[in-house]
């Protein structure tokens, strides 16, 4: 009795007698989100599509995802509004302190020509810029910045400004209106004249005069002034903001439609309400940020509990909630009363109910029915997952432990009959034991019961049970829901699949979503609800069509889903939302802009250049992908030339090109929208100088003349070798006939007959002894020089004691008035040294035959051998007659010959060793002179290098 009195208790406290409040559903931008800061003054949608936020923190550009601040070290403030738009695409705002800054070239610049005398809106207008200073409105071209006019008002009565973009507006002591024509004066009534922080804004009702401090404002048409009040809960406005359609008074508690009855956001403090082009709704707050609404229409009932279940009943709304409580909610004045509260605080896991029963099924701990008051009707222990109705008084079940049907009276219908019960306890009939249910669907037209278990999935049809294999394994279902005959199921790891004649298979109407996790499925009525990660889609069976009717969002996390009358309800963590069962989320997708294209590290235009140089092969493109819902995603592919798409990274929104070679280029992006067109940049990276073609010709041609060059190089080294082989052997033929010339002057018939007479002489005179020495001293000479003949050169050795044979002999001839002497000096061994063979003889026989032969003094000779570095110099030196006087005997004795047969051809044996060895023998002759110019004698020099023996 005493429960019953609390419950009771409980249910008065808990009934609501008023309609709860209600908000748009939104999505919110806060620094949770990655917004920079949550103090928010007014945003702009300029003509890309990219959103502009002046916020505490200076201007930003938002383009769905990521948020780029342009700032000026230099700024006097951050803070500022008034974001506009000129004709050249430059963003413009204003900070609080009155200065004036643009955007160009991705930078935030300062309008110097700007004196500002406070913070006062400014105006564009075609190529004109308007602004306050302090000689009155100053017009400005907008490209040279130049001063183009003034127009002088009164400071004193200032009070605000404002622009449409057609004429700019002056509140003073009187409203100016100037444009780049001229100005306009216009009277003010009584009470505007005493507007304090007056603000002006566009309607569709003309111009909208208010303050910040009035409820009360003016309409200006037509040189007009109508007054118009506004609701009485407004005690301040902040701002006001024009959509298009609609007015919003913009205030510290929350934003008015002046329109629309109910406030939006009420308790928030509105700076500013924009609409932009995908119909979406920003409203700006000063310290919580904003909250993007996509459809004014779609409702958020914000509730304390945390909603775990929902179910329609009776064309009211069935709320469950984390606690074990159960609401009944009225959808037409939102009242609410709670029919039921467990003792136990078990979320309610499973809540429904079926148009051909009275009754309320609900499982939290152990399983309920309860009547439309929330009274215990029956009470189960079993934790049921899912109920399927088999008729108004039977019905399937899916448990923990156990699959089966409940009973709860007899109908036309022998269930028992149709599906025999393996036990029966009480209204519990068990089809399937020792298995946890997760799921269970009735199919009438066959008369089957589908199981999901964490066994399998079973079918129970007339006296057979039987799993249902997916590609030869067991399949593990988490949710089964049908639309006729037709039976669909979710799988453990979100995938869903169809089961059909006992077999499984992939649906081909949900293509479109096989790349979305599929976290739930609902059916109701024919509609399929599939909750995604990407958001809430529905199929229609009856019209087949599919269609997203909400987007994820991370603020409202979707659970259960039902439908009532013409709206749809969402339960939500924080509450419930209500759409239109018509409501279709527009399918906006994402605007794909080339934002930025940097060559080496520096941004270029592509509209000014399409070629670079070979070193400008550093390709970096930034891209934005402007979609403004947050949680939706989309994909970007690229391609070069003709190669395969490829995907971007999704986070990233650049594209890196490094070390592009050299050729001509065509990158194009797109996106998933098939009917918008891609982006495409043609562009091409020169050669490098060496790969040009007039480089290549060049090359080629000078490739051509080398290898002609070298061909005829070769050629004459060819012909230079065998010239030279050619001159060897000519050389050796002239050596071996001037060796042979040599010897014939050695062995010349007056050298034999001299030596046979001097012979003879000691002979007839009975001289044995010298005449002995004398001929072993011949036949030695002769055998000396009959053995040269084989060689081209001998040692100095040899070379001294052949020339000392044959002084020998010609002393002889002398008897004993020849002295000669061979000496040597710097020469250790003389039989490493070697020379020409028989090169200095006739040397010496000219010396005794023309030089000493004639001479009456004492006859001498002096041979001499030395080693200068890698030189060896010969001096033969007599001091006989002298050349000359041997020229003019030879000349009486009748012989015309400038020099003997020996001398003449040992010239030419001297030519040509020096052409075999290379200049290395050089011969000087010399008359010897007294000082009074009479010749004392001969001297020869010979020089040359010794010969290398192997």
């Amino acid at each position: 009795m005493i429960k019953k009195i609390l419950f009771f208790l409980a249910v008065l406290i808990n009934f609501v007698v008023s309609a709860q409040n209600s908000i748009p559903y939104y999505y919110h931008l806060s620094k949770q989100n990655g917004m920079p800061t949550e103090v928010v003054y007014d945003v702009y949608q300029d003509r890309k599509g990219f959103i502009w936020i002046s916020t505490e923190q200076g201007l930003f550009r938002y383009d769905g995802k990521n948020y780029q601040n342009y700032a000026l070290d230099e700024q006097t403030s951050k803070s500022g509004s008034c974001i506009s738009e000129d004709k050249y695409g430059r963003i413009w705002y204003s900070n609080f302190d009155g200065y004036l800054y643009f955007i160009e070239k991705g930078q935030l610049k300062l309008f110097k020509p700007h004196i500002p005398i406070g913070y006062l809106k400014f105006g564009l207008i075609n190529n004109s810029l308007f602004t306050v200073e302090e000689e009155g409105v100053i017009v400005y071209d907008l490209m040279t910045g130049k001063k183009n006019k003034s127009y002088p008002i009164n400071q004193k009565k200032l009070n605000f400004t404002h622009s449409d973009g057609k004429n700019f507006y002056v509140f003073a002591d009187e409203l100016l209106i100037i444009n780049e024509k001229g100005k306009t004066a216009v009277q003010l009534p009584e009470a505007l004249k005493n507007f304090r922080a007056g603000i002006m804004q566009n309607t569709k009702n003309g111009l909208l005069f208010t303050s910040k401090h009035e409820s009360f404002g003016y309409y200006f048409k037509n040189n007009t002034f109508s007054k118009v009040n506004f609701p009485k809960e407004i005690t301040f406005v902040q701002n006001t903001s024009f959509d298009g359609k609609e007015n919003w008074l913009c205030t510290t508690d929350g934003a008015f439609s002046t329109n629309l009855a109910q406030p939006f956001f009420k308790g928030y403090n509105i700076s500013t309400v924009y609409k932009d082009r995908n119909q979406n709704y920003w409203f700006a707050t000063i310290n919580n940020g904003i909250f993007l609404v996509p459809n004014l229409h779609v409702q958020f009932f914000e509730s304390k509990n945390i909603i775990t279940s929902l179910s329609a009943y009776k064309n009211q709304l069935l709320i469950g909630t984390q606690n074990e409580e159960l609401f009944l909610k009225n959808i037409e004045n939102q009242n609410e009363k709670l029919i039921f509260k467990g003792e136990n605080k078990h979320e309610i896991y499973l809540l429904k109910s079926f148009n051909n029963s009275p009754n309320i099924f609900t499982s939290s701990y152990g399983f309920r029915i309860l009547d439309q008051n929330g009274k215990l009707v029956y009470q189960d222990e079993a934790a049921i997952k899912d109920i399927a109705p088999l008729d108004e008084k039977n019905f399937a079940f899916a448990a923990s432990g156990t699959c089966g049907f409940l009973s709860f009276g007899k109908t036309k219908t022998d269930w028992q009959k149709i599906f025999p019960p393996q036990i029966t306890l009480g209204a519990q009939n068990t089809l399937i034991n020792k298995v946890r249910g997760k799921s269970v669907v009735f199919d009438a037209e066959n008369l089957r019961l589908y199981f999901a278990t964490n066994k399998g999935l079973f079918v129970v049809s007339k006296n057979k049970t039987q799993e249902i294999l997916y590609r030869g394994k067991s399949v593990y279902i988490s949710r089964l829901v049908q639309y006729g005959s037709q039976i669909f199921a979710l799988t453990q790891n979100n995938k869903l699949l169809q089961v059909k004649d006992f077999q499984i298979i992939q649906p081909s109407i949900f293509q479109s979503l096989s790349q979305n996790k599929i976290l739930n499925i609902r059916m109701i009525n024919e509609r399929l609800y599939l909750n995604s990660d990407n958001g809430i889609f529905v199929y229609d069976f009856k019209t087949r069509k599919q269609y997203k009717k909400l987007s994820y969002n991370q603020d409202f996390e979707f659970s259960q889903i039902t439908e009532i009358g013409d709206k749809v309800f969402i339960g939500v963590n924080r509450g419930i939302l209500s759409l239109p069962l018509s409501y279709q989320e527009h399918q906006n997708y994402p605007k794909l802009i080339l934002d930025e294209v940097k060559i080496n590290g520096k941004i270029t235009s592509f509209s000014s250049q399409k070629s670079f140089e070979n070193d400008e092969n550093n390709l970096e493109l930034r891209y934005a992908l402007l979609n403004f819902t947050p949680g939706e995603k989309y994909k970007v592919f690229y391609k070069i030339n003709n190669g395969n798409w490829h995907l971007a990274d999704e986070n990233s929104r650049k594209l890196d090109f490094p070390s592009l070679s050299a050729g001509d280029y065509q990158i194009t992006l797109k996106t998933e929208d098939k009917n918008a067109a891609p982006i495409v940049l043609n562009f091409t990276i020169k050669q490098v100088f060496w790969k040009s073609w007039i480089f290549i010709l060049f090359i080629g041609g000078l490739l051509i003349f080398l290898i002609n060059f070298y061909y005829r190089y070769q050629i004459r080294k060819i012909n230079y070798t065998k010239q030279l082989e050619i001159d060897t052997i000519r050389l050796e033929k002239e050596s071996n006939s001037s060796k042979l010339k040599a010897f014939k002057s050695q062995m010349n018939p007056h050298f034999f007959y001299n030596a046979l007479n001097t012979l003879q002489s000691y002979i007839l005179t009975n001289e044995k002894k010298p005449a002995l020495t004398y001929l072993s001293q011949f036949s030695g000479l002769t055998r000396k020089i009959l053995e040269f003949t084989e060689q081209d050169y001998i040692s100095l050795e040899e070379e001294i004691e052949t020339l000392k044979l044959y002084l020998e002999l010609e002393k002889a001839r002398f008897n004993g008035d020849l002295h000669y002497e061979i000496s040597t000096k710097n020469i250790d061994h003389l039989s490493k040294i070697h020379i020409p063979v028989l090169l200095l003889q006739p040397y010496v026989e000219n010396a005794i035959k023309h030089g000493l032969l004639h001479s009456r003094k004492e006859k001498i000779l002096n041979i001499s051998f030395e080693l200068k570095k890698d030189f060896l110099c010969i001096r033969i030196e007599d001091n006989g007659i002298g050349i000359e006087k041997s020229k003019i005997i030879n000349a009486q004795k009748g012989n015309q010959k400038p020099a003997s047969f020996a001398t003449s051809a040992q010239e030419k044996r001297v030519e040509i060793l020096n052409k075999m060895y290379k200049n290395s023998v050089s011969i000087i002759i010399e008359n010897k002179e007294n000082e009074n110019g009479v010749s004392i004698g001969t001297l020869v020099k010979i020089q040359l290098k010794p010969i290398n023996v192997l």
